[in-house]
C-alpha cells in the first residue's frame, strides 16, 4: 500500500465497543443471514476474549454503557448473545 498527499482519515471503534455491537447485531439478524449472525457472534467472543485479558475495564464500560440504553433493544439481545458465546457469566 502506497498513501499520497495527507492520506485518508479512518474510524476505527474502539475494540469494546464494537464487541458489544455485534453482540447486539447478532440478534437483530434474520434467519436468512445465519452465517452472518455466526459470524458477529464469533468476532464478538474472539474480541471479548482478548479484552478480558488485556483490557477488563473497558469491556466493563461498554457492557454497563450498552444496558443503560435499555433492556429491550440493547439489554436483552448482549444477554442473549453472551449466553451463545458462553460468557453468561458476564452478563449483569
Amino acid at each position: 500500500m502506497a498513501l499520497s498527499g495527507a492520506g485518508v482519515l479512518v474510524n476505527i471503534p474502539q475494540p469494546a465497543r464494537f464487541a458489544v455491537h455485534k453482540l447486539i447485531l447478532a440478534q437483530r439478524r434474520d434467519d436468512a443471514s445465519r452465517l452472518k449472525r455466526a459470524k458477529d457472534l464469533a468476532q464478538a467472543k474472539a474480541l471479548i476474549e482478548v479484552l478480558r485479558d488485556l483490557d477488563p475495564f473497558a469491556l466493563d464500560d461498554a457492557l454497563a454503557d450498552a444496558r443503560a440504553k435499555g433492556e429491550k433493544g440493547w439489554r436483552s439481545p448482549i444477554a442473549r448473545s453472551l449466553k451463545e458465546i458462553g460468557h453468561d457469566d458476564l452478563d449483569a
